[in-house]
């Protein structure tokens, strides 16, 4: 049976505390810092391309800026240059190890080419590392992404432990509650993950994978009735899920 979860993008957030950490710098900051800044003055706008030219040429004038290949490979990843965001991010780790941003790019990174070892690892490496002064709301998003790396490699109860510490953080957070669903669905707590679904639903109406999921499990319930109702509605908000029906039924 197929089910949905909800990974939560961090780059918005880290690029909000590199530039302030950035902005540090006093009047004397030399020329690739300059560049480093106004890179990162862009990539907070949503110019990734001046931004690109920019951290460029800030690396061309210092090669061992760990900070502006930080900032290179998030704006690259967003770009979707995986190979070459990991490569910038692998370098800024290997000049700055206690760079959190660079932890959690990569861990991004390595979650979506399937390495799960080496993404958990740079999840627990760049919460460890996290600022006090960083917004609860951008850690509950790498508490979320963890928590989906560790459901995916079968650690349940990890992956629910992150999940909650995501909700403690961000209560409104519908991405967590639909994703504790699902590792509460796969531990057979079925009450457990359709409390939490309906809770996704409650913060987002128009959450179409959060309706889906609620059919699944209303299905597996006896609920036929509600779980057609739930994938109308699903189907109703999103139609390309028309397609998650044939998949469901057919197993």
């Amino acid at each position: 049976m197929k089910i949905c979860n909800a990974v939560k993008n961090t780059c918005s957030a880290l690029f909000a505390v590199i530039f302030y950490l950035a902005f540090a710098c006093n009047a004397f900051c030399d020329d690739s810092t300059n560049f480093n800044q106004s890179g990162l003055a862009k990539a907070s706008k949503g110019d990734f391309d001046g931004a690109l030219a920019d951290l460029n040429k800030a690396i061309e004038l210092n090669p061992d800026l760990a900070d502006a290949y930080d900032t290179r490979g998030a704006v690259k990843k967003i770009k979707g240059d995986l190979d070459g965001a990991l490569t910038d991010l692998t370098k800024a780790i290997e000049l700055d190890p206690k760079s959190f941003s660079s932890h959690l790019n990569r861990a991004e990174i390595e979650t979506v080419k399937g390495n799960l070892t080496g993404a958990l690892d740079d999840y627990n490496k760049g919460i460890e590392l996290s600022p006090k002064f960083l917004n609860p709301a951008s850690l509950a998003d790498s508490f979320n992404n963890r928590g989906n790396v560790k459901n995916s490699m079968g650690d349940l109860v990890g992956a629910i432990s992150d999940f909650n510490k995501a909700i403690e953080l961000k209560p409104i957070f519908p991405g967590a509650y639909l994703n504790r669903g699902v590792a509460k669905y796969k531990k057979k707590d079925l009450d457990g993950a359709i409390t939490d679904f309906n809770k996704a639903i409650e913060l987002n109406p128009g959450f179409a994978k959060a309706y889906l999921n609620r059919s699944v499990v209303k299905q597996v319930k006896g609920d036929w009735d509600g779980s057609t109702a739930d994938y109308n509605k699903a189907v109703e908000l999103d139609p390309a899920l028309k397609n998650v029906k044939k998949v469901f039924y057919k197993q």
